[in-house]
């Protein structure tokens, strides 16, 4: 039975990050918000789990969303960055401020860098002038900011709050 829950769990949170990066996509201007708001379907999983079993799920998000989803920038950035970040998120909070700040900033401007690049020069070389997608990258790096803010905050709540509805009364997995 404990196994069960667990697979229809994440079936679900599975679907669940796949219809939001639809959405993100075919809103057209939704690109980040959809892969911000995917990664933050898998973390409930995570928080019960364990990281393998978020991993695992950013893993089938991402064939998932490459196989059904027409806008593969969406996906891209998924998989690239917002799906796999909130597991390892933890890892960099224990270092100092300024480096940790630098790092995750690092981290997520080359991926979206990357991104771009590949939707620019392989996928979809009609897109933007040059100017536009700077703006973009300035507006995704201040998004990535709050939702970095948001992150701990959504884990309060999932842990006051949102269990108890999904899980019922047992104790949270320390």
């Amino acid at each position: 039975m404990k196994n069960a829950k667990r697979i229809a769990f994440c079936g679900v949170m599975t679907a669940l990050a796949a219809v939001v990066l639809t959405v993100g996509a075919l809103s057209g201007v939704g690109n980040y918000a959809g892969a911000m708001l995917a990664g933050l379907c898998l973390l409930p999983a995570g928080w019960e789990w364990g990281k393998k079993t978020e991993l695992v799920l950013w893993i089938s998000v991402s064939l998932v969303g490459a196989m059904v989803i027409p806008d593969p920038e969406t996906v891209l950035l998924f998989a690239a960055f917002f799906g796999w970040y909130p597991v390892f998120r933890d890892s960099l909070d224990r270092l100092p401020l300024l480096l940790r700040l630098f790092l995750k900033l690092l981290v997520f401007n080359l991926a979206a860098v990357g991104c771009e690049i590949l939707v620019m020069k392989v996928l979809a070389p009609e897109t933007e002038e040059t100017w536009i997608i700077l703006v973009l990258l300035a507006c995704g790096n201040l998004a990535f900011l709050l939702y970095d803010v948001i992150l701990p905050r959504l884990a309060l709540l999932y842990r006051v709050r949102l269990r108890k509805i999904l899980f019922g009364e047992r104790k949270p997995r320390a």
